[in-house]
């Protein structure tokens, strides 16, 4: 069995949809063709025939007329419809009266066949005809070149005619057979562009849903977060309070058991806040609020804020910044976090004994800050993924760090809002070194100083639940990172 054309009807009708727009155009030039080249051969009827050259030229007027009703006939909704009848009445109308001139003039001795098959090939060629459309009109030209020839009398099969007929029949084979190698590339060009186009759209398709996923989970997550915030807040108001106010009644273990509680408590909301943060950066809802910090006492207070995980790991903590810098404008909330995070991580993944180094300087038209450290390092292969979210070089359950995967990534995105950059360069059992650049804006002095970071434990004199107390509350949970304290980890 020969292999279908089309591989579905959906396809060939799709075909047929496409391709007669595109045959209904080519039509129209044809029309044009013929109603211009058959006038011209009047040139040759003075040359061939003068004594019958106004009769031709009538007939060659008349062909010319029907071309012209045919080519208004496209623009109506009969023509349109019925464009393929109309297509192959087109080339029959040369022919015909091409073959009248023959009648007409010497029958088979006329040299006015050589126009039958040069109609026949500008056709097939023009045209999007299909192999049984160009074999039909082939049949039809030879057919009617040989009742042309037997009418007009003093007929011999041999000679001439037999000639004639061969090179038309010969002209009609291959024209036949080059339009079903055409028809059937075309044919093939457009089922491969069908196909590519539905998979495009069903990709599209794909891309849409997934992008309602994925809003969808920022939504579930900034949802999610909101409602945990609430109660989280409403939890660690009386726990701060009751460890503030009882903290004479108490003995030692129902003390280190509220500062347990509050500590991972304070740790889930950091957690939250974090995951908020992603979704607003995601949305693009996160603000830049800029404001005039003097940078020296900004990360030497920082610093001051982690001395107490450093100690408990045993880490030395080294701190350099440049000469000059002075006062810089940039977003107090957005750097503190980001260094906040570099440093806790750094103090995570430096064994005791070792460093981790804060430093501050200008390049250029950049402020940069540098967080390195003589920890474990990142491999080469890992390194391209830590500032994916959620990405965790140990997944497994039993690993040794704990951690969310959300630290790295969202230090990244704080810097690129800010305008700015962040790197990792780091050597497994050397160290790592993580730069971040912002763009550096010089002013002249400070703002009024933002509510300082206190440490851990101190949970400041404002309202419970207040706007101030929150804002406070918030900037605290960045003090506690996920990060089990030594004295913890010996505990029964």
């Amino acid at each position: 069995m020969s292999k279908p054309l089309f591989a579905s009807p959906e396809i060939k009708k799709a075909f047929e949809d496409y391709n007669k727009p595109e045959r209904i155009r080519l039509n129209k030039i044809a029309c044009w063709c013929v109603f211009f080249a058959m006038p011209a051969g009047f040139s040759l009827d003075v040359n061939i025939y003068p004594k019958e050259v106004h009769y031709f030229l009538m007939l060659r007027f008349v062909s010319s007329i029907l071309s012209l009703i045919l080519f208004g006939l496209f623009y109506t909704k009969w023509g349109a419809k019925n464009d393929r009848l109309l297509s192959f009445i087109l080339p029959l109308i040369p022919q015909v009266f091409i073959t009248w001139m023959i009648f007409a003039s010497e029958g088979a001795d006329s040299p006015y066949y050589a126009g039958l098959c040069l109609v026949l090939l500008a056709f097939t060629l023009l045209l999007p005809w299909n192999f049984m459309e160009t074999l039909t009109l082939s049949l039809a030209t030879v057919f009617m070149y040989s009742v042309a020839c037997i009418a007009h009398g003093d007929f011999q099969w041999a000679g001439i005619f037999f000639s004639n007929v061969y090179f038309l029949t010969a002209t009609a084979f291959f024209t036949a057979f080059g339009s079903y190698f055409t028809n059937q590339l075309r044919i093939r060009e457009f089922t491969t562009r069908y196909e590519l186009d539905q998979s495009r759209k069903q990709l599209e398709e794909s891309n849409r849903k997934l992008l309602e996923l994925d809003q969808m989970k920022s939504r579930f997550f900034a949802n999610i977060s909101h409602e945990l915030r609430t109660p989280l807040t409403l939890l660690i108001a009386p726990l701060e309070a009751l460890a503030r106010e009882k903290e004479q009644l108490m003995d030692e273990e129902m003390k280190d058991s509220l500062n347990t509680m509050r500590d991972n408590a304070m740790r889930l909301l950091k957690l939250i806040n974090d995951l908020l943060d992603l979704v607003k950066l995601e949305s693009g809802r996160m603000v830049v609020s800029k404001e005039s910090i003097e940078a020296n006492s900004f990360l030497k207070g920082l610093l001051q804020l982690v001395q107490g995980a450093a100690k408990d790991k045993k880490v030395q903590l080294v701190t350099f910044i440049a000469e000059g810098i002075g006062t810089v404008s940039m977003d107090r909330d957005k750097m503190e976090k980001i260094i906040l995070n570099l440093l806790f991580n750094a103090i995570k993944f430096t064994p005791a004994g070792g460093q981790v180094k804060l430093s501050a300087g200008e390049e250029g038209e950049w402020l940069v800050f540098k967080v390195s450290d003589t920890g474990m390092g990142i491999s080469d292969k890992n390194l391209p993924f830590i500032f994916d979210r959620f990405w965790q070089a140990d997944s497994s359950a039993q690993r040794k760090y704990q951690g969310t995967g959300i630290g790295l990534a969202l230090v990244k995105e704080l810097a690129e809002v800010q305008g700015g950059t962040v790197v990792a360069e780091s050597q497994l059992n050397v160290g790592t070194v993580m730069t971040v650049k912002i763009p550096l804006e010089k002013t002249v002095e400070p703002s009024v100083p933002a509510p300082v970071l206190t440490a851990p434990g101190e949970g400041g004199s404002a309202a419970a639940e207040s706007p101030e107390w929150l804002t406070r509350l918030y900037r605290r949970a960045e003090l506690f990172p996920a990060m089990t304290p030594v004295a913890a980890t010996l505990r029964p």
